[in-house]
């Protein structure tokens, strides 16, 4: 596959330690300020396999093909892993990932999707629905089939912090099945409100330490169309901290604008943010470099009608012979050049906060309680099957 051979070429000369532990939540995990991977080994025996100590590999008991889907797993999970030991970002990877997925064989995706959905591996089977979901797009989905993957990995990452406490193959099915609407909506009804309470809780309490130890905001609200736009927002949120590019790029805006007094103002508000010793709002350093755009445009407009006011004052005195046909040029104004260069700067700050490392400022919560008319919408959320983004989102019912 020409993406393994690149990605073997990417580690040539890297050295990554790997720890086999036990007790571990995930198959495969990474610490990478250590750069060390922790691979669980306790799962051998619930998926009826052995280590062999004298060929120094990995056996089935009873059904290679468990084996062989288990082998596929964990592939999937090394590729997934070094890229972002290479610093790829969590959805590139993914499709990496995908690319290598859809090249497997149909048996091979049966025997890894056979693994996936047993009794160990892959809670609530979240994993093996996006690889399926993932692998072509729909008849009814217009998008490339990037794109139909793309919204995929968006589905998974909302998900892949919970697990799902009611039976989502069944939600599943119903959702796909044909009849009355009310009729659907009332068996969704029956499947949600068989939910597993002390999951849910067990999901309410691993988010809560999870997102105070991120030193995140943890915003809840009930669903509804007012609390979804603000809670996309929200969610979407990320904080910053100014490096010293954003600082030196500061002092350049502030040299650009000395001899204009209309443009002091938007200039410091934006300075004050490039050269913040403090995390700072994407949002809000976004917001002060439109209005200095702006404010930069308006600038522009005025000194272009001051100059024109000047040319046409000259026609207007045509009788003065003192000045003769002479008028005044454009290129001595040099308008347009200051104006590129203000707004470079702008455009060069764009670029070094899109490379800054950032964090989300909160995490969102839409709650729903099982009803018979609502209980439908919390499903379509959770299976991405509404025409909505939803950013670090999740949905939690809320317990009584």
């Amino acid at each position: 596959h020409p993406e393994l051979k690149k990605l073997v070429n990417q580690l040539a000369g890297r050295t990554v330690h790997v720890n086999f532990v036990q007790g571990n939540d995930l198959l495969i995990d990474l610490d990478t300020r250590t750069q060390t991977i922790y691979l669980a080994c306790d799962l051998t025996n619930t998926l009826g396999l052995h280590f062999d100590q004298a060929k120094q590999d990995l056996k089935a008991i009873k059904q290679p093909e468990i084996l062989r889907g288990f082998e596929l797993i964990l592939g999937l999970g090394q590729v997934y892993i070094f890229q972002i030991l290479l610093d790829q970002p969590q959805r590139l990877a993914l499709h990496q990932l995908l690319s290598l997925y859809q090249d497997f064989s149909r048996s091979e995706r049966n025997y890894l999707h056979q693994v996936l959905e047993g009794a160990s591996l892959d809670s609530g089977n979240l994993f093996s629905l996006f690889l399926k979901k993932a692998a072509l797009p729909t008849a009814s989905e217009p998008a490339s089939a990037e794109r139909w993957q793309d919204r995929q990995i968006t589905w998974l990452l909302g998900q892949d912090r919970v697990d799902i406490p009611y039976n989502r193959h069944s939600a599943v099915e119903v959702l796909r099945s044909e009849g009355d609407a009310d009729e659907k909506r009332f068996r969704l009804y029956e499947v949600l409100n068989a939910y597993d309470s002390d999951l849910e809780r067990q999901n309410i309490e691993r988010l809560t330490g999870e997102i105070r130890s991120a030193h995140q905001q943890l915003i809840f609200g009930r669903m509804s169309r007012a609390f979804h736009n603000q809670a996309t927002l929200l969610a979407n949120a990320v904080l910053l901290f100014p490096g010293p590019q954003l600082h030196q790029l500061a002092r350049q805006l502030a040299s650009t604008v000395e001899e204009s007094e209309e443009l002091q103002p938007t200039a410091a508000e934006l300075r004050l943010l490039a050269e913040s010793s403090e995390e700072i709002s994407l949002t809000q350093i976004e917001g002060a470099c439109e209005r200095f755009e702006e404010s930069v445009l308006e600038v522009q407009k005025q000194e272009m009608l001051n100059f024109l006011d000047n040319v046409r004052e000259r026609v207007t005195d045509h009788g003065d012979m003192l000045s003769g046909d002479s008028l005044p040029r454009l290129t001595e104004m040099d308008i347009a050049a200051t104006t590129a260069k203000r707004l470079q700067l702008v455009e060069a700050i764009r670029r070094e906060l899109l490379k800054t490392e950032k964090r989300h400022a909160a995490y969102v919560v839409v709650s729903q309680r099982p009803s018979p008319t609502g209980s439908h919408l919390l499903i379509k959320i959770n299976e991405f099957d509404l025409q909505i983004k939803l950013l670090k989102m999740v949905v939690i019912d809320v317990l009584v």
